[in-house]
């Protein structure tokens, strides 16, 4: 004889309704089908704001290469104004110097011997004469080694307690001295000491 008992709860299991797998409320709302203008209306609206991202997105792209471009054509500008200024001042070396004949760079071995008397003759005294003498060398020296392979500049009047005075005679040894610099690449070390100049020397060097 089965027992009254388990059949009893055989049929309420039976009878019982399916668990939902979703969750949620048990609201006949929720089991509403999405129509296709709703489902049209979600997607617009994705897409406007895809749309805006994009927009947003492009602008500032635009922006930052249209500074990066500002950026890059000052620079290009200003490295040509450089570039021209210093073919400018080679054309004036290469033409204004019989030194260089036929594309060949030929130092003028004669600018080294001014010698003490010309520097008195040219109303020097003996100190400045001396130092000028000195000056003259080192510069000679210097364009030298840096169209072998010299890297430093040190030019010092160590002959006279006071700055030499400019002389055009030394014109053609610092027209030398800044086209060395400016064919050179590797100059480690720059220092002119107690030597006047004048505004064509002092531009020179700056360009060099």
């Amino acid at each position: 004889m089965s027992d009254p008992g388990l059949s009893e709860k055989r049929r309420k299991l039976d009878g019982a309704p399916s668990p939902r797998l979703c969750g949620g409320h048990a609201d006949a709302a929720d089991d509403r089908p999405i129509s296709l203008a709703d489902l049209r209306s979600i997607l617009e609206e994705r897409d406007r704001q895809t749309k805006e991202l994009i927009d947003r997105r492009d602008e500032e792209l635009r922006a930052l290469v249209e500074e990066r471009d500002r950026e890059h054509e000052a620079k290009s500008a200003e490295l040509q104004e450089q570039i021209d200024s210093l073919l400018g001042f080679i054309q004036e070396l290469m033409t204004n110097q019989d030194w260089y004949k036929n594309g060949d760079w030929k130092y003028p071995m004669s600018l080294a011997s001014i010698g003490m008397s010309k520097w008195l003759a040219l109303g020097f005294d003996d100190d400045d004469a001396r130092a000028a003498n000195i000056i003259a060398q080192e510069i000679t020296g210097t364009t030298r080694d840096l169209r072998v392979d010299g890297s430093r500049v040190n030019i010092y009047n160590d002959a006279t307690e006071e700055v030499l005075p400019y002389h055009k005679v030394l014109l053609p040894h610092w027209r030398e001295l800044c086209s060395a610099i400016c064919l050179s690449n590797r100059i480690s070390y720059f220092s002119i000491t107690k030597v006047q100049f004048n505004a064509s020397v002092m531009q020179m060097i700056e360009r060099a």
